[in-house]
């Protein structure tokens, strides 16, 4: 029925908005912003996807026993099976990093853009447990970024620890975002969802702002950072991305590449902490989806949503370097 649905709207929708098929990408115009839009269900196959795998000791290349894998496969949601991408290792060196990313085309060369992207994934690992290194579900965090660089994986032979493979973009480490990625949420199974037996989807976003390079170039990368030292597997469907033109303003736009701003955790039910690295927070505002400001705090690490309704808010941070907004879904 999911699927179904998706694939209603996406043929309706070069009618109404402009929005394109599955993979495809159609400019359009929206409130005189030009905007990207794609939409990935691998009804079929990978559309372009492809997998990485980083952060991990070489066995002279024999790498069995980390279990790599990836592929198009069913993805075994009961009572909402589709087909999507697959991703598996054994984290034994402490983390193991693994995603998949594709190049998005059709952006114009040295344009920034504002990247929403909103994806589920299938995990079937319940909160609260515990394992070696972490967690096998709060200690795999979830990432994603998009980057005018193309991922790449290869060894670093002088990294003082041994021969590792290292990623060419700054993803940052285990809990901790970095230029090119961020934190966007973990394996852990939502606590409304616990009780359901094996693999159930979660809803994921973020927004992210990058230029692309000199040929129009930039890569959608999604993907986990792992301390827990065990096996993990998750899928990912229905990634949507959209691209907003960037336009100037009076006030700077923090973005990931040149601040970590990170709010979390994202789905809330109550608190929503700030992490601003060395930037320091002047305020905080709250808005709900009509543009209505719902809420104002002063300088601030940590605020209470609990008393809000569950849905869509946009929360914009005020810096001491200028200011983002980002969404939140407060459950």
């Amino acid at each position: 029925m999911k699927k179904l649905l998706l694939l209603c709207l996406a043929i309706i929708s070069p009618f109404f908005n402009g929005y394109g098929l599955s993979g495809d990408n159609v400019e359009t115009n929206e409130n005189e912003k030009n905007v990207i839009h794609w939409l990935f269900t691998f009804d079929y196959d990978k559309e372009g996807f492809e997998a990485i795998f980083s952060d991990y000791h070489d066995d002279a290349g024999n790498n069995e026993s980390y279990q790599m894998e990836y592929g198009h496969k069913e993805i075994p949601v009961e009572g909402n099976k589709s087909m999507g991408l697959y991703i598996a290792s054994m984290n034994r060196s402490d983390d193991i990093f693994m995603a998949f990313f594709r190049r998005l085309d059709g952006l114009l060369a040295n344009q920034s853009y504002r990247f929403e992207v909103s994806f589920l994934l299938a995990t079937d690992v319940n909160p609260g447990l515990t394992g070696v290194g972490g967690s096998p579900g709060e200690g795999v965090v979830v990432k994603g970024g998009v980057t005018n660089i193309r991922p790449e994986s290869s060894l670093d032979l002088n990294d003082g620890i041994g021969i590792h493979y290292r990623m060419n973009i700054d993803i940052g480490q285990q809990h901790n975002s970095g230029r090119d990625m961020i934190v966007i949420g973990n394996m852990a199974k939502p606590e409304d969802m616990v009780k359901i037996p094996g693999f159930i989807f979660k809803e994921m976003d973020f927004i992210f702002q990058v230029t692309t390079d000199s040929n129009g170039h930039a890569y959608l990368i999604i993907g986990t950072d792992s301390g827990f030292e065990g096996f993990t597997e998750f899928y990912l469907d229905n990634i949507e991305v959209r691209a907003l033109k960037s336009v100037e303003t009076g006030i700077k736009e923090l973005t990931a590449q040149n601040s970590i701003v990170n709010l979390y955790p994202n789905p809330t039910t109550g608190e929503l902490r700030i992490a601003s690295g060395e930037l320091q927070v002047e305020s905080v505002e709250i808005f709900d989806i009509t543009g209505k400001t719902i809420q104002h705090f002063n300088v601030a690490t940590t605020i209470n949503v609990s008393h809000l309704s569950n849905g869509i808010y946009f929360v914009k941070i005020k810096t001491d370097k200028g200011e983002l907004t980002q969404k939140i879904i407060k459950q």
